[in-house]
């Protein structure tokens, strides 16, 4: 009998904290949920949906001219070259009179 009601107190102690944490994975779900919602917002009010990883970009670094392809630009996640690039910020980056994305940079660099 003892046997048992350490076997069910364990049982509910596992229950309790599996309720718990499904709680919790639930709660950062939804929360992640709602970002990516607003992440979306904000690619289509300063970005261009219809981007592709073969679109031919040519970008003008502090007067050096460099023609590359979206993909090369964007394959290391999480970079500032990838967040640029990736189409989410199209339409808030600087161009010249030639339609030449402008880094003000140096280019040597």
């Amino acid at each position: 009998k003892a046997r048992t009601n350490g076997w069910e107190a364990h049982t509910l102690a596992y229950e309790q904290k599996s309720n718990t944490l499904k709680r919790e994975y639930d709660r950062i779900h939804q929360s992640f949920e709602e970002l990516k919602k607003k992440q979306d917002i904000l690619a289509q009010k300063h970005g261009d949906p219809h981007v592709s990883d073969a679109d031919r970009i040519e970008i003008n670094v502090g007067g050096r001219l460099i023609t590359t392809t979206r993909g090369t630009l964007t394959q290391q996640k999480g970079t500032t070259l990838e967040a640029l690039f990736s189409g989410r910020w199209e339409n808030e980056l600087q161009h010249d009179e030639f339609g030449r994305i402008i880094l003000d940079m140096n280019p040597v660099c």
